[in-house]
């Protein structure tokens, strides 16, 4: 169990962080095979400030890890 008390799903050999993650997935595949969306990625990480240096020391960059990137036919992308 996770520290927010969610319990660990795999699907598709494909380990999500809770129940909802796994529901969000399927619904995302379903609504790929109905021509709804193109793709869509698991995990995409976004670096939000990059590695720096101030009065000689090195900060590590920051990331945001999301759960989805969903992609439309019209060429909009959606950060889940």
């Amino acid at each position: 169990m996770t520290k927010y008390g969610a319990k660990k799903v795999t699907i598709d050999e494909i380990t999500f962080d809770s129940k909802l993650e796994a529901r969000y997935y399927e619904y995302l595949k379903d609504q790929q095979l109905k021509g709804e969306i193109t793709k869509f990625e698991l995990q995409p990480k976004f670096e939000l400030l990059p590695t720096f240096k101030k009065n000689g020391v090195t900060y590590r960059k920051i990331e945001y890890v999301a759960d989805f990137k969903v992609f439309y036919p019209d060429g909009r992308e959606e950060i889940v």
